[in-house]
């Protein structure tokens, strides 16, 4: 945000906001929200913003999917809380060799095509 903040990325193709499935991370989503409405008025443009939401456990609650909604936030999916990832990070390896079959790796598939960006 600091890049979009100061102005020095100016055009953005498609910018995600991710965050945590509570109150306090969809505020801090909806402030970005805000930011970058505030910043398009400067001469900064984003076509288009997707919200994920990272560390779920099973199903957003409706309520939660409401308020985004309310907060103009899109919600384009979910990132589900993967054991994998801690593990690669206390083993020091990159999330970039997690296997094709993880649950998370196919949740960011399934975000980048809805989203609309073309996954090799």
């Amino acid at each position: 945000m600091e890049h979009i903040s100061r102005q020095t990325t100016r055009h953005i193709d498609h910018l995600f906001i991710t965050s945590d499935p509570t109150q306090r991370g969809l505020a801090a989503a909806a402030g970005i929200r805000h930011l970058v409405d505030q910043l398009s008025r400067h001469g900064t443009r984003v076509s288009r913003v997707h919200f994920v939401v990272n560390r779920v456990r099973g199903e957003l609650p409706p309520a939660f999917v409401e308020q985004a909604h309310a907060l103009g936030l899109p919600l384009v999916g979910t990132l589900p809380e993967d054991p994998l990832i801690g593990q690669f990070d206390l083993e020091g390896r990159p999330i970039i060799q997690l296997p094709g079959d993880s649950p998370i790796v196919r949740a960011v598939e399934a975000i980048a095509e809805k989203a609309g960006i073309r996954v090799p």
